[in-house]
This record gives C-alpha cells, sequence and structure tokens, in this order.
C-alpha cells in the first residue's frame, strides 16, 4: 500500500509537471538555435567560397556541420511530438500506479482467503484484529463449531500438536440417532416421518418417543433386514452412545379380532381363556363359563390378536380366571 501511494503521487506530479516533455521540449529548442546557427555559417562560408575567398575544406566543414545539427533538431523534434502523445494518452503515464493498485487488490484478496481459513478454523475476531495489526501473541482462542460435551481429550498443557494429531472430540447429545434392523417383512409398513416408541433397558419404567428420519436403500442379504435411524430428543441426556433399546411402531392399520392379553391362560404349549356361555342352564361356574384354547398372533399393548378359538362377541374372563380354574378343578375333582 505504500508502494502504491507512492506511485500514486509520482503520477500525480506527472500530470501537474510533465518534466519528460518539458525536457523534451527544452532539447528541440537547443537543437532548434544550433542548426539556425549553422545554417548561417553555412551561408557565409558558402558566399565566401563562390567568391574564391574560404577554402573548400572549409566549406565541406559548414556543410556537414549543417546536416549534423539538422539531424539533431529532427530527433529532438520527434521526440517532442512522442512526449506529446504520450501525455495526451494518460494510461501510459498511469501504469506503473495500475501495477501498483493490481498488486495491493492482489495481496488483499489473499489476506481475506487467509482470514476466512482461519474463521473457518475457529479463530475469534479479537485475534484476527491482533494479528492483523501486527501483534504476535502466543496463545489464540478457538470456539467450537458446536456446544456439547467434549466425549475425548489427549493433549496435555506444553504438549506440541500437528494438523494430523486429534486433539479433542465434542458431541452434542441434545439430539441421538438410534439405529435399527428393521425386518424385510416390516419395510412396508413404515415411513420416514412415522412416530415410534422406545424402551430402554436402563430405565425399564420410562418410555422415550422418536420419529423415523432416514431408511436405507439396501437389504442385508443375510439378516434380511434394513438398516433405519430413529431421531431422539435428548435434552436431558439420559441416553447414552451405545446403548440398546427396543422400537415400537404403529405400522398401516389392520381389522382384527383381539383380546386383553390378561384373559389368556398358560396350558404347557397351548393357550386358554374363559369364555361366557350363552342361555346356561344352571348357576354353576361350569354351566356359565367354558375354557376354549385359543391361537394368539401378533401382540400391540395390553391386547393380542385371535388367530382362532373366538369369535367376535364372545365375552372372556379377564378378572379372577385363575380363581375360576381353581373353582371348576375342584368341582370335578369331588370336593
Amino acid at each position: 500500500k505504500l508502494h502504491e501511494e507512492r506511485e500514486r503521487q509520482i503520477y500525480e506530479e506527472l500530470l501537474k509537471h510533465p518534466t519528460a516533455l518539458i525536457r523534451a521540449k527544452t532539447a528541440a529548442n537547443q537543437a532548434k538555435a544550433h542548426l539556425d546557427l549553422a545554417e548561417s555559417e553555412f551561408q557565409r562560408v558558402k558566399e565566401l567560397y563562390e567568391e574564391k575567398i574560404a577554402a573548400t575544406k572549409d566549406f565541406a566543414v559548414a556543410k556537414a556541420k549543417l546536416a549534423q545539427e539538422k539531424a539533431a533538431y529532427e530527433e529532438a523534434h520527434a521526440t517532442v511530438q512522442r512526449e506529446e502523445q504520450l501525455f495526451k494518452n494518460r494510461s501510459m503515464l498511469k501504469r506503473d500506479y495500475a501495477l501498483a493498485q493490481a498488486e495491493v487488490e492482489r495481496i488483499s484478496n489473499h489476506i481475506n482467503t487467509l482470514v476466512q481459513r482461519l474463521v473457518f478454523l475457529g479463530a475469534d475476531k479479537t485475534a484476527l484484529d491482533r494479528v492483523q495489526s501486527g501483534k504476535i501473541i502466543g496463545t489464540i482462542r478457538l470456539t467450537a463449531p458446536i456446544s456439547g460435551m467434549i466425549s475425548f481429550h489427549d493433549t496435555g498443557v506444553g504438549e506440541v500438536v500437528q494438523p494430523s494429531v486429534n486433539m479433542f472430540t465434542i458431541i452434542d447429545t441434545s439430539t441421538v440417532l438410534l439405529q435399527v434392523d428393521l425386518p424385510e417383512v416390516d419395510l412396508q409398513k413404515v415411513k420416514i416421518g412415522d412416530p415410534v416408541k422406545i424402551k430402554i433397558p436402563s430405565y425399564p419404567d420410562q418410555h422415550f418417543e422418536g420419529k423415523i428420519s432416514s431408511i436405507g436403500v439396501n437389504v442385508n442379504p443375510e439378516t434380511r433386514t434394513v438398516p433405519m435411524r430413529v431421531q431422539l430428543d435428548n435434552k436431558n441426556g439420559k441416553l447414552k452412545k451405545g446403548m440398546f433399546a427396543e422400537i415400537e411402531m404403529e405400522g398401516v392399520p389392520q381389522m382384527m379380532l383381539a383380546c386383553p392379553k390378561r384373559a389368556l391362560r398358560e396350558h404347557e404349549v397351548r393357550k386358554t381363556v374363559f369364555v361366557r356361555k350363552d342361555g346356561g342352564d344352571d348357576d354353576t361356574a361350569e354351566g356359565i363359563f367354558e375354557e376354549r384354547a385359543v391361537r394368539p398372533g401378533k401382540e400391540s399393548g395390553n391386547y393380542v390378536e385371535i388367530v382362532a378359538g373366538l369369535s367376535e362377541g364372545d365375552k372372556v374372563v379377564t378378572t379372577g380366571s385363575g380363581e375360576l380354574e381353581s373353582y371348576i378343578k375342584s368341582r370335578h375333582a369331588g370336593y
């Protein structure tokens, strides 16, 4: 910038006082005076030579001097014309100044690039201002690109580090992703944005809610599953990296016959329920209720699908089925 200022001053001075043009005009005036003197001398010698008074040598010398001064004048006159043309063409006078301006712009752009790189790397404005003012300090403040927690730290004070060395790892756990292996057969039941419920073994009495954020495009040929990610809010920080979880998804609604789970009775490999008879002929338990084998299907919440064994409208026992079973057995045993 100092060089640019100096060239600017020179350029403005040349506009006010064109030194080269003035020198050229001075030289041309001197050459014209010498030419006039040579012409006068030549005419004098020529007249003397024609009257046989001057020698041939003197005439030749005067003639050569005249030719020399004439060439010098023509050269000086051409120089004046060239300098006048240059003065009229201001861009030529401004050449050095323009070069200095271009150099300032080039260096300024380079500085801006370096500043942007430092900003990208986390340098704050105060540190950049100090550096640009020429003040080099021994420490620099770096601002983390994200808010979060330092999950990795492997550098001590005074240790020399390199760009390839991982000094810190910062993680933002306010939002976490759950990686899920979705069975291929269930792929048609979900889409991005669907809500899901999550159960974590560490918090058995608490449910977490999230939304499907991405569904993979490839099927694992060995497990026949599709990778899927669920986004969870974790502002309370309960969810940790590496935890296991189970998810419950709400697929496409389906009409099915279902009954409460607590109505099912376990009998080794089979399941039964107590069903209220229609039009029982006595008031005994056997006359009012019958035990019926059922084949359950899918489960959802507190209900289970009944594939076979029940019909729509059947009334099943949900409370006291254990006591009912014991009573019926005792009656058949003769107690």
